[in-house]
């Protein structure tokens, strides 16, 4: 079960997420489902197409589970998805 202190560990392939990124002079946001991760990028899906996204840029990302929401600062997702596990 994910929790608060576990959801780093985690897959998010398939979860809901709201994303802010960009840079400050510009920011962005984007809703939709992670279907794709890799070490540098997250793959969204919203209603229009995919958008890739760089998690350096990624300033906070909201994490929609049944019914809680939790916010993860983007410096704690860089890296690859299989070493999130050791951190």
């Amino acid at each position: 079960m994910r929790t608060i202190q576990n959801i780093l560990k985690h897959e998010f392939i398939g979860l809901k997420v709201h994303v802010e990124y960009g840079s400050p002079r510009i920011p962005k946001s984007c809703d939709g489902m992670i279907i794709h991760e890799t070490k540098n990028t997250f793959v969204i899906r919203n209603e229009h197409k995919p958008k890739t996204i760089p998690k350096v840029s990624i300033k906070a990302m909201n994490l929609r589970l049944s019914s809680d929401v939790y916010f993860i600062k983007g410096s704690s997702l860089l890296g690859k998805p299989e070493d999130r596990i050791f951190r």
